[in-house]
């Protein structure tokens, strides 16, 4: 029964805890998704740029 009584006086503290755990990875998983996105989205624009270097180096010759 002692345990039972502490798990009950810890319910609030442990439903805090779990509420910020869940806030905090879900924060850092959105973070790295956006990172993610912004790196595909910076390899996109460079690849655009050789390709048009490409092109005009093909033009010039």
């Amino acid at each position: 029964m002692p345990a039972l009584r502490l798990l009950t006086a810890l319910r609030p503290a442990l439903n805090v805890a779990l509420g910020a755990g869940l806030t905090l990875g879900t924060t850092y998983i959105g973070s790295r998704l956006k990172g993610n996105k912004e790196t595909a989205s910076r390899l996109e624009r460079m690849e655009r740029m050789i390709e048009t270097l490409a092109k005009l180096d093909a033009k010039e010759q």
